[in-house]
């Protein structure tokens, strides 16, 4: 709250489409489309879902979504303090919290919901930093996306 005439501010220069020195010279760059994004959380979806219904997880899809509406409910405070303050807020509490309320008598279970509820929206936060850098060192968007993807997925195996 301390911040908000700062962050108000900012927002209407954004919506007045006032340019700093770094965005005018990647505007020369191709954006990434913003259906790339929803395709690769498509992908990623139901490759959650298949993970949690061929193993014994004890985690239901609709816990899924559920956990991964928390994570999205909050990466916006979360990542606001970590702009301001360059901390991490501990989220992985609160989701395991609610992971065993929602979840009674599912150990497993409550485990996944806890990975779910806060891993994405870290990594997500890591990935905005990520493009961050990449804009002050005027590197292609696009580049930066696949680069991200590949490495993701590299990571992964």
């Amino acid at each position: 709250m301390w911040y908000r005439h700062d962050i108000i501010r900012q927002f209407r220069r954004t919506v007045r489409d006032e340019k700093d020195i770094h965005a005018r010279l990647m505007s020369a760059y191709p954006e990434v489309p913003t259906w790339w994004y929803g395709v690769l959380f498509v992908i990623a979806f139901v490759f959650g879902v298949v993970a949690i219904e061929v193993f014994p997880t004890q985690f239901p899809v609709w816990a899924l979504i559920l956990s991964l509406f928390i994570g999205f409910v909050l990466m916006i405070p979360i990542g606001l303090i970590r702009a301001i303050t360059n901390q991490l807020a501990a989220t992985n509490v609160l989701a395991e919290l609610i992971g065993g309320y929602v979840l009674p008598g599912r150990p497993i279970g409550v485990m996944v919901f806890k990975t779910y509820g806060f891993v994405p929206m870290y990594q997500s936060l890591f990935f905005l930093n990520d493009l961050k850098i990449g804009h002050y060192q005027k590197i292609p968007p696009r580049i930066m996306f696949m680069a991200q993807v590949v490495a993701s997925t590299l990571a992964c195996f």
